[in-house]
């Protein structure tokens, strides 16, 4: 819950919140980076679920099912 609750309070400082995954893919850049493929079998491996999709679900994105418009 407490991280839930900072969650949110980040997010309406301003912070804009994303996932490891979008933050490693802006890192290599794009797909000429010569690691490219190790980094995307680790990031095609199923993770479990901690509680978070729901929060997400929640916020306006588009790219998620259920968010608000």
């Amino acid at each position: 819950m407490n991280r839930l609750v900072a969650l949110a309070r980040m997010q309406h400082s301003g912070v804009f919140l994303s996932t490891s995954e979008a933050l490693t893919l802006q890192l290599i850049k794009d797909a000429a980076h010569p690691q490219f493929k190790e980094i995307q079998k680790i990031l095609k491996e199923p993770v479990p679920e901690i509680g978070l999709l729901g929060f997400f679900q929640g916020m306006n994105n588009p790219l998620l099912p259920n968010s608000r418009p």
